[in-house]
């Protein structure tokens, strides 16, 4: 507990909140009153919601509109989605329930989990991440952590070497094929570079209070977040990383101004970045918080649904950000980049030459004075997948060459973070 008293002074000077006193994001009637469980978008047009009653909901428009899917036979709560483009993802939810689909959720095919100590798993899966078509992992109840390498068809358990198997494993994210993380109920977590061979585990934001970790976001290797509540104090906590590790020393604990009322627990339910600066977090009670200094910091906005729980929040890398809950609320903020520190962009300008890029391709950067600058690439899912560079430049034009010869063809997405603020573009790869 006394981790989380010292961050709780803490939170008063870095963490205070100012709410808005201005419309910033809006609701978005999508036709429901189902609860809705998680949010993710495969490009900057389309994305997938997973509900209850089995219902996965589709946009091609940016999130304007939305179009309930068939998912014939299936009537469980769906917790959880990964789609590594548009057309092919993975849903999960209750009673060990996987779906895939290759076809944009024209069709699902249900998949069937790796047993459970020599029994069928019937648990509820929380937590799914591919990183290809072929290579994904899903976790849930009963400490379950499962991996594939071919699509689904087959699944194994990862359990391995993990001291405690039977904390409720509520969030995974793979970076690549080796490197990945997962957080556990009890404020367990988990770091992996075998590709979930092994896993490292700790409580490293304490376990005083027992802590709710509830999601995680990594917006790089080594730079992540996770998002819970202690039961037994005050207010909900923001935890982060820059190096990765497992060690106490690695993380800071930050408690937010959403305060426990009663016994109404305050949870944080997601936590997700548009880029390396700019972030947002939804919460249990409707309450909704943006960062725009990778986390240092972070204000309250005003939710025009209410108080209603928010269960997940998706920030596409153009910074338009989306936040589902109960009642079928989906709420929609335009770009969160756009509205911070903006006169460090006046006069600085990027572009990627050439593009479309085939072999390699150059970053190039004009800036009118010396600047703090981060200069990264990303995928569609939001991945960083390429830093160029991380450090302070001087005035002038200066390029970044970026070999893309090993890289899928399709569209990507870079990004300049000057002294806060963040500028970008997209470029092709054939």
């Amino acid at each position: 507990m006394k981790r989380f008293i010292n961050s709780l002074v803490f939170s008063f000077i870095a963490l205070a909140a100012t709410v808005s006193s201005y419309a910033q994001w809006t609701q978005v009637n999508i036709g429901t009153t189902i609860e809705l469980r998680a949010i993710s978008f495969a490009s900057q047009n389309v994305g997938y919601i997973a509900a209850d009653s089995g219902a996965v909901f589709k946009t091609t428009n940016g999130g304007m509109s939305w179009t309930r899917l068939t998912t014939t036979g299936v009537n469980v709560t769906l917790r959880a989605l990964s789609f590594v483009n548009e057309n092919v993802g993975v849903v999960v939810g209750d009673n060990a329930t996987i779906l895939r689909t290759t076809n944009g959720g024209m069709t699902w095919t249900a998949q069937t989990a790796a047993q459970l100590a020599g029994t069928a798993y019937a648990g509820s899966l929380r937590g799914v991440s591919f990183v290809n078509e072929m290579t994904g992992w899903i976790s849930g109840e009963l400490g379950a952590i499962q991996g594939t390498t071919n699509g689904g068809a087959t699944w194994t358990s990862q359990a391995g070497d993990r001291a405690n198997t039977t904390r409720d494993v509520t969030g995974i994210q793979f970076r690549n094929v080796n490197l990945g993380y997962a957080i556990a109920r009890g404020g367990f977590f988990y770091r992996t570079t075998n590709g979930g061979m092994t896993w490292q585990e700790s409580r490293p934001y304490g376990s005083s209070g027992n802590p709710r970790t509830q999601n995680l976001f990594f917006t790089s290797d080594n730079t992540g977040f996770v998002v819970g509540s202690p039961q037994s104090a005050p207010s909900a906590f923001v935890a982060r990383t820059t190096t990765g590790d497992t060690a106490a020393s690695a993380w800071t604990v930050q408690m937010t101004p959403i305060a426990r009322v009663a016994n109404d627990d305050p949870r944080l339910m997601s936590v997700h970045f548009a880029d390396a600066n700019n972030g947002v977090i939804a919460s249990r009670r409707g309450f909704l918080l943006r960062t725009s200094n990778a986390g240092t910091t972070w204000t309250q906005e005003t939710n025009p649904a209410g108080t209603g729980d928010l269960n997940s929040v998706w920030v596409t890398p153009n910074g338009t950000a989306f936040a589902v809950g109960v009642g079928g609320v989906l709420l929609r903020r335009t770009s969160i980049t756009t509205s911070v520190r903006q006169e460090e962009l006046v006069g600085v300008s990027i572009s990627a030459q050439p593009n479309p890029a085939n072999g390699s391709t150059s970053i190039v950067l004009n800036l009118p004075k010396a600047s703090s600058v981060q200069i990264f690439v990303t995928n569609v899912l939001g991945q960083t997948i390429a830093t160029l560079h991380e450090g302070t430049l001087q005035a002038g034009q200066q390029a970044f060459s970026w070999n893309v010869t090993n890289l899928p063809s399709g569209v990507y997405f870079y990004r300049a973070s000057i002294n806060g603020a963040s500028i970008g573009g997209r470029v092709v790869v054939q």
